[in-house]
């Protein structure tokens, strides 16, 4: 998800499509950042929450994003 809302300064956050805990040696690779707003940081971070459970197959989230 990514509105299209133009961030700037403390509003901007970078989302990692890979997250680091998963790929550390991806933590600078441009193109494994994408720039978003909190609201649209928020709901990635959930949907990673949300993948890397159902992944992992335990009874909890095996990452904290």
């Amino acid at each position: 998800m990514e509105c299209g809302k133009l961030v700037y300064g403390k509003q901007v956050h970078h989302h990692h499509k890979i997250p680091i805990a998963v790929q550390p040696n991806l933590k600078l690779d441009k193109d494994n950042v994408v720039t978003v707003c909190n609201q649209c940081h928020n709901v990635l971070e959930n949907e990673l929450n949300v993948i890397y459970h159902h992944m992992s197959g335990s009874g909890s989230p095996p990452y904290h994003f």
